[in-house]
């Protein structure tokens, strides 16, 4: 038996008692199943499949881990304009639920083909732990909402698995900002999963920090789906040690939509980190731009793989990617592969990508403004990274991003930069 049957069998192990415990009747279960079908007729990813030639699945999951549940934080001020629901509560409302799957079923119908991978589909069949945030029509919801997933070791050292979700529906002309945590340590995987809607007219801020420690494990898979007129402002910043990847899919369903996606990530130890995008254009007049940062440090590495596709109905697009890394150790390694698919001949496309170490001229005018070379460099280093922290509106969020950063700049410089 192959190593991919393994942990096959591990996952449906666990499937089988999430079903009997009852907990998640009529279409859960059937959601849940949508998963299982996956797994049973697709292979498990190799070096060979798509989005996942970068990283190996089988690092991810193997047939000794142990399935946990998650720490969660939620932090919202109340809002008659706001509906929070856990996955415990949703469950217990079968026609909410079944609302919420067929809108999402009809969404999903409109971005075809979407992408569903091995880990996706493991979250799909196992998540628990999550919410539902929606937001109402005509609603400008001044206060964030606060999300934190930790997922934890304890006294146990064996590896284990947490799953958690959010779904998100931003109805019409309403605006939105979501500050969400994902948190992973040594021999835990934290595999989570998210799928929003935005709608005509809505506006959604995602700000997500990934924090993963040492010999931690991460898997996000993210599927935004953009109708007329909506605006999305989505922005990553991970701080890696040890094993992570996204996968984020982006889709212009209707027209004039507009995404905004920037990244800043640093990477240390001997950390891997894998960045796949897909920002497929399905209709036209719309606007995209990515912006992604990569700084690695020690005998890390980062690899950014960002596609652009825009389908033949998608003419009057205007699509920007820059891809930039910067080097603070020999060892360390940056790969950005900037992708265009274009099948529509009205577009606007461009796509660059720049990688070196830190520019001697810089530092040289710094430092002759009478600032010591280790604070240039730090200076340097931050303004770097700090590209995507600039794009953030929420200053609690902002300043926990500035804290976090200086710190682990601060240890890194001594290290890598003497």
């Amino acid at each position: 038996m192959n190593k991919a049957n393994i942990e096959l069998n591990n996952v449906t192990t666990e499937y089988n008692k999430v079903l009997n415990s009852k907990q998640w009747p009529g279409i859960w279960s059937e959601i849940r199943s949508h998963g299982k079908n996956f797994l049973e007729t697709n292979s498990w990813p190799h070096k060979n499949s798509a989005f996942w030639q970068h990283s190996s699945a089988q690092k991810f999951l193997n047939e000794n881990v142990s399935f946990e549940k998650i720490k969660l934080k939620l932090r919202t001020k109340p809002s008659p304009q706001v509906d929070v629901f856990s996955f415990f509560d949703l469950a217990k409302n079968p026609k909410a639920s079944e609302r919420l799957f067929s809108i999402l079923a009809s969404t999903r119908n409109q971005a075809a083909p979407t992408h569903l991978d091995a880990l996706d589909a493991v979250n799909t069949m196992l998540t628990e732990d999550g919410f539902l945030i929606y937001v109402h029509e005509n609603s400008k919801i001044q206060n964030p909402v606060e999300i934190e997933f930790s997922a934890t070791a304890g006294d146990n050292k064996s590896e284990k698995v947490s799953q958690c979700k959010i779904y998100v529906i931003v109805e019409d002309s309403s605006e939105l900002t979501i500050n969400l945590q994902l948190k992973s340590e040594a021999n835990v995987m934290l595999n989570f999963g998210s799928e929003v809607i935005v709608n005509p007219s809505a506006k959604l801020s995602l700000n997500q920090f990934v924090k993963n420690g040492l010999n931690g494990k991460i898997n996000i898979s993210t599927k935004i789906y953009l109708n007329s007129k909506s605006e999305l402002n989505l922005n990553n910043i991970y701080l890696n040690e040890g094993l992570a990847r996204s996968f984020h899919q982006i889709f212009h369903i209707e027209e004039q939509a507009s995404s905004k996606i920037y990244s800043s990530s640093l990477g240390l130890e001997n950390s891997h980190l894998d960045q796949q995008i897909l920002l497929d254009h399905i209709k036209g007049e719309g606007t995209s731009l990515q912006q992604f940062r990569s700084m690695t440090s020690d005998k890390s590495k980062s690899v950014i793989t960002g596609k652009v596709k825009i389908r033949p109905q998608a003419q009057k697009v205007e699509s920007e990617q820059l891809f930039k890394s910067l080097s603070l150790s020999e060892a360390s390694t940056n790969l950005a592969e900037p992708q265009l698919e274009i099948y529509a001949d009205d577009v606007k496309a461009t796509h660059g990508n720049a990688c070196g170490d830190i520019n001697e001229e810089e530092l040289f005018y710094i430092q002759s403004r009478g600032i010591s070379k280790s604070q240039a460099k730090q200076m340097l280093t931050y303004a770097f990274l700090e590209e995507t922290v600039l794009q953030i509106k929420d200053s609690d969020f902002k300043n926990l991003l500035h804290q976090n950063l200086n710190k682990k700049l601060q240890s890194v410089l001594q290290e890598n930069l003497k």
